[in-house]
């Protein structure tokens, strides 16, 4: 695979509630843990625009809320939203889907990232989450 251009999105701040075990390890072992669930994260839109929803893996009622706002890949999901709260402007979309989608998001942007480029993205997540 070439090298893919990144257009940096903002930060996104995510209210994840308890940060499940598949949270990479480098993040509980930096004290992300202790910040009452909030993680806060840059968004690259170009390498998320060739996903499609399904791929993060969501629950049911998250992703036909996104799909009913039009909402067809991560791409579209990063562009529209910059924090956790934009998302409870749709239909049937309350704070728990909310929380999902912002946590699955941060996962699969990692997930998706080349192996060479996880461990500056991780170090980046903890800088903005001192």
């Amino acid at each position: 695979m070439g090298k893919i251009s990144h257009q940096e999105k903002g930060l996104l701040s995510a209210e994840t509630g308890a940060i499940p075990d598949m949270t990479p390890a480098i993040l509980t072992a930096r004290g992300i843990r202790e910040r009452r669930g909030r993680i806060r994260f840059r968004v690259y839109e170009n390498m998320l625009k060739q996903h499609d929803l399904s791929e993060l893996d969501l629950s049911v009622r998250a992703e036909n809320c996104l799909h009913r706002a039009g909402l067809q890949t991560a791409g579209d999901l990063a562009q529209s939203i910059d924090r956790l709260e934009d998302l409870l402007k749709y239909r049937n979309l309350g704070v728990k889907s909310a929380q999902e989608i912002m946590y699955k998001l941060f996962l699969f942007q990692y997930a998706v990232l080349p192996a060479e480029r996880r461990p500056g993205y991780l170090e980046d997540v903890v800088q903005l989450n001192r």
